[in-house]
């Protein structure tokens, strides 16, 4: 049963709210949200209802109604740095950067509009936002770092800002479509990847690279080597799919590749086994259905252990939806999190939980999710970004209109909610199967021993799957419901080399194991 935190109906609230004056009205509304969080809060604690991992924290409450928060940065203090294009109670223009209180209130103190837009990244004692096409570096105290510039950079003309990358001591790796009029080092046109020293300046140190778009985004390796991806096909003349991996001078590592043909990743996480997770939106050669989830191996062959086939769709913009956020549990699971209404015909407004194989949890964020924000112009649920905070708890942020949890649904959450983190409950979790396999390596005989448990969640029977590193099935076998079986597996007739044997039960993929055949 729904708690309800106010009465009232948003989209009256809102219809009233943007079609009249920005004066003694916003002054009533900033009163009537901070109001609506404290009854809210006093309800629950009324209730009696103990705090769930992902419920909704009611006592925290942003002042902003119109239009995304893009990025979001945690302080030690519990303040927040926030980034994007939004306003506060009697704005008349937008602002790009911003400072909350630990409540969600605006900080009174910190008093700059612009200076921000995009990503923030910490560094030292301070930070670095993305800003217009540019970066800039602010101090934690609220000053631009006037040590810091790249407007008027010599040899560099700012045309489209992608991702960048902040080293150690402060140089950047900025990537985008730049122009770049450095005749003397024979840098002329566009360029993709490009350096910069600490006080922002071109690094004519560096072998600036290109490709033919532009790169959206760079994930450093623990080797100091980076993932990149865009909307390219060709990196400094070489055919490449739109993920691409490259050495800590950007050349080319021709010893990855994908097959993607259209769309780009806007996260790649690097798994300790050298796998990568990839979230955007994806279209393989010869493909015609739209990824959007996905784990790559370490040579940048699709996982197919994973399972990478969940349909999102969004009422207004239909099934080419793509994942704007993503953030890894310790445990496994993946938080998603993007612009969709559905997920394999399940609710979830902008937020939903796979498990570590790719399936998506029906049990975990079973609420409605967030809202539509709409001005007349622009209309959205999207959920941008995913932040952990200081004590274990997260902060989505985006651009929505109210949040439902499954058990309290608030109006007076927008743009940024604060969820409690996992030390607040454990949730109840059935056991999964276990599926060991042994010798391995070996020369092609293999025996595999299932472990069902009594509570794992099965929908009919079980089905293994054994495929090669190119995503060729050379296994399929039924195995009936049986909660404890040894299987015989030959691979003698095999080539040499990694194989990936998963369980499914018909929808869902349960389990995996990889197989080495010497």
């Amino acid at each position: 049963m729904h708690q309800i935190e106010e009465p009232d109906d948003p989209r009256r609230g809102t219809a009233l709210f943007l079609t009249t004056g920005i004066s003694n009205l916003q002054e009533m509304r900033s009163a009537w949200l901070r109001l609506l969080a404290l009854v809210a809060a006093i309800c629950a604690a009324t209730a009696g209802r103990a705090q769930a991992p992902f419920d909704l924290d009611p006592g925290f409450v942003v002042d902003i109604y119109k239009r995304y928060v893009s990025s979001v940065l945690v302080l030690p203090d519990g303040r927040l740095y926030i980034s994007g294009e939004f306003y506060y109670p009697g704005d008349i223009s937008y602002r790009s950067i911003g400072r909350l209180l630990p409540n969600g209130q605006p900080d009174p103190s910190f008093l700059p509009t612009n200076g921000g837009g995009g990503k923030i990244t910490p560094w030292g004692s301070g930070f670095y936002v993305t800003s217009g096409p540019g970066v800039r570096r602010w101090t934690l105290n609220g000053t631009i770092d006037s040590q810091f510039s790249m407007i008027n950079t010599p040899y560099f003309g700012a045309i489209q800002a992608g991702d960048y990358h902040v080293y150690p001591d402060g140089r950047v790796l900025f990537s985008g479509a730049h122009e770049l009029s450095d005749s003397i080092r024979g840098y002329q046109g566009i360029y993709s990847l490009i350096w910069f020293t600490n006080t922002g300046y071109l690094d004519t140190t560096q072998h600036h690279r290109y490709c033919n778009g532009s790169v959206n985004k760079i994930q450093p390796l623990p080797d100091g080597r980076f993932l990149l991806s865009g909307v390219f096909s060709t990196y400094e003349g070489q055919p490449v799919g739109s993920i691409i991996r490259v050495e800590a001078d950007g050349a080319l590592d021709t010893t990855f590749n994908t097959s993607i043909a259209w769309g780009w990743a806007r996260h790649l996480v690097p798994q300790d086994n050298g796998s990568i997770i990839a979230a955007g939106f994806f279209r393989y050669t010869g493909e015609t259905d739209t990824l959007h989830v996905m784990r790559l191996l370490p040579n940048g062959d699709r996982d197919p252990a994973f399972h990478y086939a969940l349909e999102m769709n969004n009422a207004n913009y239909g099934s080419n939806q793509d994942v704007r956020a993503l953030h890894q549990l310790p445990d496994g699971r993946l938080l998603v999190g993007g612009n969709f209404d559905l997920v394999d015909g399940h609710q979830r407004k902008g937020l939903y939980m796979l498990d570590s194989l790719g399936n998506l949890l029906p049990n975990d964020l079973p609420g409605a999710g967030c809202g539509t924000f709409t001005d007349g112009q622009f209309q959205s649920h999207h959920i941008m970004g995913i932040v952990e905070d200081n004590n274990g708890g997260y902060y989505i942020h985006g651009s929505y209109y109210t949040y439902d949890d499954g058990t309290t649904y608030s109006i007076a959450q927008r743009f940024i909610t604060r969820l409690y983190g996992l030390n607040v409950g454990v949730p109840e979790v059935a056991q999964a199967p276990l599926l060991e396999v042994f010798p391995n390596p070996s020369t092609g005989a293999f025996t595999l021993e299932l472990d069902l448990p009594e509570n794992a969640p099965i929908s009919g029977d079980l089905l293994l799957q054994v495929f090669d590193m190119q995503g060729r099935q050379v296994v399929v076998r039924g195995l009936g419901r049986d909660h404890y079986q040894r299987i015989a597996l030959d691979l003698a007739n095999e080539p040499a080399g990694l194989y990936s044997a998963h369980l499914s039960d018909g929808r869902r993929i349960l389990t995996g194991v990889r197989l080495v055949r010497e």
